[in-house]
């Protein structure tokens, strides 16, 4: 996960390049960034693992960026806590 200098944030995920996964909440409650993504389980999806990246502008990020950010996949169960690389 990288921040910029604007106040924006970038995820790379890896998955499917058919069936990417789509953002659907971000929350920053000033000292962790937790961003939920949803998974396409119901396919059909290539067997690839390709990257995607997700932009979030700083009006969504909010004015102070963390960091460690929690990137939580639900419906596979999945949470993992990353270091915000500020660039």
């Amino acid at each position: 996960m990288f921040a910029f200098n604007d106040g924006s944030v970038k995820v790379v995920t890896y998955g499917s390049g058919s069936c990417p996964a789509t953002a659907t909440a971000i929350e920053n409650d000033g000292s962790l960034l937790v961003i939920v993504f949803e998974v396409d389980a119901a396919g059909p999806c290539t067997a690839d693992m390709a990257p995607t990246t997700h932009s979030f502008s700083a009006e969504h990020v909010g004015e102070v960026i963390p960091d460690k950010a929690v990137v939580v996949f639900p419906e596979i169960n999945e949470e993992h806590v990353v270091d915000i690389i500020r660039g």
